[in-house]
């Protein structure tokens, strides 16, 4: 994302996009932290997440106590993805909290 219409200012993820400079670090350091939820969430986005990439979430998840970020049944990919998205959302939002 870029303010500019003209290409010439920096781009942004969404979540760094028009925050204070004062929260862009603790935003980056929350993002590292959940890096392997985002790299599942560009995987399904991809439709590139295959079984082999599932099994090693699910073991992150397990070994992170995170068992409620797994793949719920009948719930499609997109959907997951979604709430992959809104879990990594809340948690920056939970960063920023005073």
């Amino acid at each position: 994302m870029t303010n500019s219409t003209q290409g010439a200012d920096d781009w942004y993820c969404s979540f760094h996009f028009n925050r204070e400079a004062a929260d862009t670090q603790a935003i980056t350091v929350e993002l590292n932290r959940l890096s392997w939820v985002i790299c599942a969430i560009e995987g399904l986005k991809k439709h590139d997440f295959c079984e082999k990439e599932q099994a090693i979430f699910n073991d992150l998840a397990d070994a992170s106590e995170c068992v409620e970020l797994k793949q719920q049944p009948r719930e499609s990919e997109n959907m997951w993805m979604r709430r992959l998205y809104k879990v990594v959302e809340e948690s920056i939002v939970n960063v920023l909290k005073p």
